[in-house]
């Protein structure tokens, strides 16, 4: 898949997980980041997020549907009853 530059720059953010070679990378990142393609098979859910010039690393997670309220609870520190 290309990306032309153009489309590229229509969009606010980008999001890359590992990619299978620097063109890949480069064709979400931009031209000369090929750090999508560096990612480690070993670190599954990691990621780049491009927001214009700026690109940061992130974590994604596969979250069972059935634990989200106990999750959102959990992380707001609020009595896990609130979904009930």
């Amino acid at each position: 898949m290309e990306l032309d530059t153009g489309t590229r720059a229509l969009l606010a953010h980008r999001l890359a997980l590992r990619c299978g070679d620097r063109w890949q990378s480069e064709a979400i990142l931009g031209q000369g980041n090929d750090q999508a393609a560096r990612i480690a098979l070993s670190s599954p859910g990691w990621g780049l997020l491009a927001s214009g010039p700026d690109v940061r690393g992130v974590q994604v997670y596969d979250l069972n549907p059935a634990r989200i309220a106990e999750v959102r609870c959990s992380a707001l520190r609020v009595d896990l009853r609130c979904g009930q």
